[in-house]
């Protein structure tokens, strides 16, 4: 009777140890459920900051049939570039090795079954052996190992089957113990908080955060870069035209020269000078289709097409456009919202993690472990239970290398190694807000150059106007026209390369502050 009481008060006290780490089990893993809320809360809002559309593979081959306009190629950039492709299966290995991480949280379970046969055998008078005993013993154990979220390790064990048979001889026995235990071993130093115990989790965390945002950052990339290429292949082919009015204007003079050489207003001096003009004016528009078509494949290439597709862009005006900018604004919106920024945040978490890890490695072992069985033995020939005894154990387990200088050197190590990359993440801010400073003072003061840009091409095509009609009647010579025409072609090719910059600079904007810029 007393047996079975202390049987019972072990079985309560192992009931409230277990419903204890429970709960607090069950709050460590709502932590860390809410952490990772948090933080793909975090990864929506920016993903909803990026607002350009991905086109469809049917998208896709609707655009290829008309003349593209910009969002057309972003949106085939997006589906197809092939850089996007392997940075998205970087995060899809991120995001599958954090996921596996999660494992170690869920039991292992693990089942082993024996069999063991013993024989023995006693010689009579004659020295002959004869066998005297048979004994047949199986067993079938399960055991499951959980590892709980303090540190703690669960183990329990059980016999599924237990039995020993003696089907023949004096001794006639077949007796089953059947034995269930349970043990919980919890670190109070090394291996224990929250960071440590969990660290595997959490460093993949960070770095599928990392491998987001990079992703992201990319796309800001693959945008940027799209839109220059597709700005450049703009620019370029309005230099083309200028160009092929330029060399039309060269073909009118060199004909109009060879008239007033006829009729005596012109000398052959004339002629040659326009000849000379026509011919460098036609090899720069040769040079020009070749950039041309050169900037035609770069696009080509970001938008992951094949190079041989035929190419037309809608027709677009290019224009200024004086932005509402707002320095501090937009600088506090990159430290908030730039995913290279956000990438390198992670990365100091993730130094700082593995700085309490190695420190916790120095630490002595300080365990505390419990651990209570019962055992139930059976007579089945008999059909009686002989015995049944329930153990609570506790105890504690302390070590310390006070000479393991490898982990004292770790430590040390990850303290660098946070203050490294604390310093790159305020080096890339400083370097972020600089060129944001830069960029926004460049574009407030883009529509004053282009303002006198233009100028310069209306007084440039006075000027063009003024000689043809003093070469027409014979009282100057074609170099004032030529002279007119190479100023006039300098001011365009100017207007249209400080425009194309200026559409870079804010397609640059954009992607230093991770926020989608009017255009």
């Amino acid at each position: 009777m007393n047996n079975r009481n202390t049987y019972r008060s072990n079985s309560g006290a192992a009931t409230l140890v277990r419903a204890g780490w429970f709960k607090l089990t069950c709050a460590m893993l709502i932590a860390g459920i809410a952490m990772q809320v948090q933080a793909a809360a975090a990864a929506k809002t920016q993903n909803e900051r990026f607002r350009y559309k991905t086109y469809t593979e049917a998208e896709i081959q609707t655009a290829l049939q008309r003349p593209l306009t910009l969002e057309d190629c972003l949106g085939i950039a997006l589906c197809k570039n092939l850089t996007l492709k392997v940075v998205e299966k970087d995060l899809a290995r991120a995001e599958a090795t954090h996921s596996g991480s999660f494992g170690a949280y869920l039991p292992l379970l693990t089942l082993e079954g024996v069999k063991t046969n013993l024989t023995a055998e006693e010689p009579d008078t004659l020295n002959n052996f004869s066998e005297v005993l048979f004994r047949n013993q199986a067993n079938v154990v399960a055991r499951a190992q959980l590892y709980i979220p303090t540190g703690a390790t669960l183990i329990a064990t059980k016999d599924v089957f237990r039995e020993v048979q003696t089907p023949f001889g004096e001794d006639l026995t077949k007796d089953e113990e059947r034995e269930f235990s349970l043990t919980l071993s919890q670190p109070l130093l090394r291996g224990f908080w929250p960071a440590v115990a969990n660290s595997r989790a959490i460093s993949t965390g960070n770095s599928r955060n990392v491998q987001e945002n990079a992703l992201l950052n990319q796309k800001w990339l693959l945008t940027y870069q799209v839109k220059r290429a597709f700005y450049n292949v703009l620019v370029n082919r309005e230099l083309l035209k200028v160009n092929e009015a330029t060399v039309a204007s060269d073909s009118a003079l060199v004909a109009a020269s060879n008239a007033l050489v006829i009729a005596k207003l012109a000398s052959r001096r004339d002629v040659l000078s326009a000849q000379i003009r026509y011919d460098e004016d036609r090899a720069a528009l040769i040079n020009s289709y070749n950039d041309y078509q050169s900037v035609l494949d770069i696009l080509k290439d970001l938008m992951g097409i094949p190079l041989t597709t035929e190419l037309n862009l809608a027709e677009s005006s290019l224009e200024f456009k004086q932005p509402v900018l707002h320095a501090d604004q937009l600088v506090a919106g990159a430290m908030q919202y730039n995913p290279q920024l956000q990438s390198l945040g992670y990365l100091v978490r993730e130094a700082k993690l593995q700085r309490t890890v190695a420190r916790n490695a120095v630490l002595p072992r300080l365990d505390i472990y419990g651990a209570y069985s019962t055992v139930k033995a059976s007579d089945l020939i008999e059909q009686k239970e002989n015995s049944r005894t329930g153990v609570l154990q506790a105890g504690v387990n302390f070590s310390y290398n006070f000479l393991h200088r490898e982990a004292g050197a770790q430590a040390e190590n990850t303290e660098l190694i946070v203050r490294q990359q604390e310093e790159r993440l305020l080096n890339a801010q400083r370097q972020i807000e600089m060129s944001i400073r830069d960029i926004a003072r460049s574009l407030l003061n883009s529509d004053q150059e282009a303002g006198a840009i233009r100028r310069s091409i209306e007084a440039a095509e006075q000027k063009l106007d003024f000689a043809r009609t003093m070469f027409n009647l014979g009282r100057a010579s074609n170099l004032d026209v030529i002279d007119a025409q190479e100023f006039l072609l300098r001011a365009k090719t100017l207007y249209l390369r400080k425009l194309v910059s200026f559409r870079i600079s804010q397609a640059l904007l954009e992607t230093l502050t991770g926020e989608a810029a009017a255009q």
